[in-house]
């Protein structure tokens, strides 16, 4: 069964998304989709499967695409709509219209002037599988976004077929998943050889955060080759600062490190050192 992350949704808030993990996260993919500014310059429908906390549905959308926010935890899904009106009362598949002036610790916008800021913006929310979101589009999208998803899923090798088959020719895929090679990595520097002996074995419990059976990379790449779609970008991110056993020089600073992050997140080898991977993508005939 895919993983509902209605249990552990204020955990994960509280250990990712509100922390600097999330931040290196949302600014390295910010950084990688800014490949897409004179793309974007023209109003895409742009869907976000598990979309969690909704920071890219909120960004796109003031930008003046249309959005679908899809996430399988309904309680994910209310935190994201609280982020636009903390008062309202929401049902999942109604759409959501808001004074695009609201003001939030939103990502900043890579199209700032085609922003249009005198009209509401409109979001469609839906809270059930993937598998059922999508074939429920009634017409293919220009961009969809999957962060940190297909780690999580039963049969991952069904999400690249099922998104391929509702993103137009020369449509994009912002893809963002765990990435096996830096927990191997960071399970030899600790020394748990015993994890890395036994990994098939091994069994995280309900609140980890650590996905049991991620796919890798070598997996994905040819799921993504098999169908039909160009690898435009390969980012790592949190490239060195998780593997940092004290934190002292530029480590004890924030912004320093994310800068470096940000600069190396894109370079060999490092890049595949990265604790998730994102992949910019193209889809083509």
């Amino acid at each position: 069964m895919d993983r509902n992350f209605d249990d552990i949704a204020q955990h994960f808030f509280n250990k990712v998304h509100s922390t600097h993990k999330g931040e290196l996260r949302r600014r390295v993919i910010q950084q990688d989709l800014t490949l897409l500014e004179k793309w974007l310059q023209q109003p895409r429908r742009v869907a976000d499967i598990g979309a969690g906390f909704g920071d890219f549905c909120r960004r796109f959308a003031r930008e003046g695409h249309q959005v679908w926010y899809n996430d399988l935890s309904k309680e994910m899904m209310l935190q994201a709509q609280r982020q636009f009106n903390p008062d309202a009362q929401f049902k999942p598949g109604s759409p959501l219209k808001i004074d695009s002036q609201f003001k939030s610790n939103d990502l900043t916008n890579l199209n700032s002037e085609n922003t249009n800021s005198t009209l509401p913006f409109q979001i469609e929310w839906s809270n059930q599988p993937y598998q059922e979101f999508l074939p429920s589009l009634q017409q293919p999208v220009d961009l969809i976004l999957c962060h940190a998803v297909i780690e999580w899923l039963e049969q991952p090798e069904r999400l690249i077929p099922t998104i391929a088959s509702k993103l137009v020719e020369g449509g994009y895929l912002s893809l963002c998943f765990y990435n096996t090679v830096g927990r191997d990595f960071r399970n030899l520097i600790c020394g748990n050889f015993h994890h890395l002996d036994h990994q098939s074995e091994r069994k995280s419990d309900q609140g980890s955060l650590t996905p049991n059976t991620a796919p890798t990379w070598t997996q994905i790449a040819e799921w993504l080759e098999q169908h039909h779609f160009s690898i435009e970008k390969v980012s790592g991110i949190r490239v060195f600062s998780d593997y940092a056993t004290q934190k002292r020089g530029g480590l004890l600073f924030p912004e320093q490190v994310i800068e470096r992050e940000l600069q190396y997140s894109q370079q060999e080898p490092f890049k595949w050192l990265g604790r998730y991977i994102h992949v910019l993508a193209t889809k083509v005939s």
